[in-house]
């Protein structure tokens, strides 16, 4: 009689959802419990193990059937595109030296991120078929202290 062979522990199983969540094995190790220290040996040795690879392998091929990304999702990591564009950095001289002025990281993919993050909070708006030009729309008697 063949012995059983040894399934994986909870703690590899673990690894194996984070790093499919991640793609990051290093941060899988940490999250699945593995010692911060050790952890980017501790992934590589789990991704050479082939009970680990079969395991990885066979849970990707379930994906597809299964793989729902949501709304939310989207809109935190636009959110988070946008947080990481924005953020401000010294403008350096040819030489390397801060010049004293400030730039944004990247306004253009800011721009991008909250262009997307409008279409999906608000409705969809017909183009005209022909615009004759800019169109101004003026609000009378607005109250300063109430906007």
């Amino acid at each position: 009689m063949q012995p059983k062979p040894n399934p994986i522990t909870a703690q590899q199983s673990k690894f194996i959802d984070e790093y499919i969540k991640t793609l990051d094995p290093k941060a899988s190790a940490v999250n699945a419990g593995y010692a911060k220290h050790n952890a980017a040996y501790r992934a590589a040795e789990l991704l050479k193990n082939p009970k680990i690879l079969d395991q990885l392998h066979s849970r990707i091929d379930s994906l597809p059937a299964s793989l729902c990304v949501t709304k939310s999702f989207i809109v935190k990591k636009l959110l988070q595109i946008v947080a990481n564009t924005t953020l401000e950095e010294s403008v350096l001289d040819k030489n390397g030296s801060p010049t004293g002025q400030i730039k944004l990281k990247d306004p253009a993919v800011a721009l991008r991120a909250l262009d997307a993050l409008a279409k999906c909070f608000l409705p969809a708006q017909p183009q005209p078929a022909e615009d004759n030009g800019v169109r101004l729309m003026f609000i009378e008697n607005l109250d300063d202290s109430k906007i």
